[in-house]
């Protein structure tokens, strides 16, 4: 490996142009302002590096930079870029790895995403994205008229996202239109602090991802599946952050979901009801725009421990939610829901809502422990036990009892 220093954008572009398979461009510490958007593109067929030469010295401003060839590791920035709206930074290439940046960027008047993922095994790892007023993403994975596959995103920091009102996710993977599309995007060891854009924090709108072992903490929003199918939420810890969700087939599993005192949506896992069986569309293709609401059906909630204290006066496990208007034909159906520790000393620990039933669904071998004003509400008497749970608070913040549990990986993973 050979590395190439350089002290202007200028010099860094054509080196990269022409640079071997497995060699890096190092852009020396410094201020480098970018006058229009900026296609970054190379010849080498293998990985190249374009990097900060040292990390974080290297603070990019101004217009955006694109990555618009196969197989480029972009490292080490300190990304201050500038723009009205629209996409900032771009990937529309395959198997490109953005790590190690920091991300954050000028807050203009209009809808702005800042890192946008439009190319297939993409890897997004160990950045941290943070300070957004505006709105759109911060990170997204896909658009109306992309289908992404294979993008990794794991051990970055998102943090302090203040855009009110719809269309600031932090996170979003997909839109209504690919609902019915295999992303296959994996989410992982991630940490979320303070992220208080749209009610829906960590957004999918797809099929296939894995959302697992991350950290949500203290975010007045929800961990969301808004459209999509057989997606896994497995492993997560969420404090102070709700999870809602529709559609049919996912795995949400061993999560637990403790003290939601900000989250603006009903309670701490909500089954929502829809007002249409499936999202439109049919598997593969995009479909038209879609602000309906799928029925959730076919679902396993299995293992996990949803621990209010005195968190809320609602329905801490609420199970049928009027997002919009509702066909009573579209209420939850044929989900599994077994093995979770529900408690609260406030609210009502799990009730079928508006107009939801517990009938046509599977309810076994919870355990409901209400203290305080609690109350167990109408989860079938054949679903649960009322006997104490035993959880022990670990130093970690996490929660410890019995062998149907296993161990979460808490925190971010940085560096």
């Amino acid at each position: 490996m050979t590395d190439t220093i350089v002290s202007s954008l200028s010099a860094a572009y054509s080196a990269y142009t022409t640079l071997p398979d497995n060699d890096r461009v190092l852009l020396a510490d410094g201020t480098y302002n970018q006058s229009g958007t900026k296609s970054l593109t190379k010849n080498a067929t293998g990985y190249t590096t374009f990097r900060a030469q040292n990390i974080g010295g290297a603070i990019l401003t101004g217009d955006p930079i694109e990555l618009n060839s196969d197989k480029i590791i972009f490292e080490g920035f300190d990304i201050q870029w500038s723009k009205a709206s629209g996409n900032y930074g771009e990937i529309n290439a395959n198997n490109c790895i953005f790590r190690r940046n920091k991300v954050h960027l000028g807050n203009g008047t209009g809808t702005q995403h800042w890192q946008v993922v439009l190319g297939n095994n993409n890897i997004i790892n160990n950045n941290e994205f943070y300070s957004k007023a505006t709105q759109g993403n911060m990170l997204l994975v896909g658009s109306s008229d992309a289908i992404v596959t294979g993008t990794q995103v794991y051990k970055n920091h998102f943090h302090d996202q203040t855009t009110a009102g719809s269309g600031g996710e932090t996170l979003r993977v997909g839109s209504s239109e690919t609902a019915w599309i295999d992303f296959s995007s994996n989410i992982y060891l991630n940490l979320f602090e303070r992220c208080d854009g749209d009610p829906e924090m960590l957004c999918i709108k797809s099929s296939y991802n894995n959302i697992h072992h991350n950290t949500i903490l203290n975010c007045n929003a929800s961990l969301s599946l808004r459209h999509g199918n057989f997606n896994k939420v497995e492993d997560n810890y969420i404090k102070n952050t709700g999870f809602r969700f529709f559609g049919h087939g996912h795995s949400i599993k061993r999560n637990q979901i403790l003290e939601d005192s900000r989250n603006q949506l009903r309670g701490h896992m909500v089954f929502l009801n829809g007002d249409q069986q499936d999202d439109v569309g049919a598997i593969g293709t995009i479909g038209a725009p879609n602000n309906q609401h799928a029925q959730v059906y076919d679902c396993i909630i299995e293992d996990n421990v949803i621990m209010a204290k005195n968190a809320t006066s609602l329905i801490i496990f609420c199970f049928g939610f009027n997002g919009a208007t509702v066909n009573p034909d579209y209420k939850p159906l044929n989900n599994q829901i077994l093995n979770n520790i529900i408690t609260g000393s406030t609210g009502t620990l799990a009730k079928a809502n508006d107009g939801a039933s517990w009938t046509g669904n599977t309810v076994s071998g919870n355990i409901l422990n209400a203290t305080g004003t609690a109350t167990l509400g109408d989860m079938p008497t054949t679903g649960y036990t009322t006997h104490a749970h035993n959880l022990v608070e670990k130093a970690d913040g996490t929660y410890r009892c019995c062998s149907m549990l296993t161990p979460l990986m808490v925190g971010p993973f940085t560096g």
